[in-house]
């Protein structure tokens, strides 16, 4: 069991990451935006970030950035929905640090795998 951080201002995907997750054992924690995402960053030992691209107040490259500063071997998967961001969001998203990156909509077994390979891996 890891402790995984969704961050996402979708209540539906977020809500729907957080089944997925729990039901796989994993404890979750959940926040709006990536102003939310770091103050439970810095509270909480959190294994993995899943963070969506296209946020308010702070977006998910935000976050990427100032989750790094914190721990740059942070895990982090980065997603976003085609048209709510740039098409090269998730590139930038992996320049930036991201370790996974995930087009919406995806399927569940998707984003198991890509936590399960994270999770897994060393690096």
């Amino acid at each position: 069991m890891a402790n995984i951080l969704i961050a996402d201002d979708n209540e539906f995907s977020k809500q729907v990451l957080i089944d997925i997750l729990e039901i796989d054992g994993h404890n979750v924690f959940a926040a709006s935006d990536g102003k939310e995402a770091v103050l439970i960053y810095e509270r909480e030992e959190i294994d993995l970030i899943i963070t969506d691209i296209a946020m308010p107040a702070m977006n998910g490259l935000e976050l990427i950035t100032q989750i790094k500063k914190f721990n740059p071997a942070a895990k982090i998967i980065a997603m976003t929905g085609g048209d709510s961001a740039p098409v090269n969001s998730l590139s930038v998203a992996k320049e930036m640090g991201a370790s996974y990156t995930l087009m919406k909509p995806f399927k569940p077994v998707q984003i198991l795998d890509a936590v399960s390979l994270l999770l897994n891996s060393k690096a």
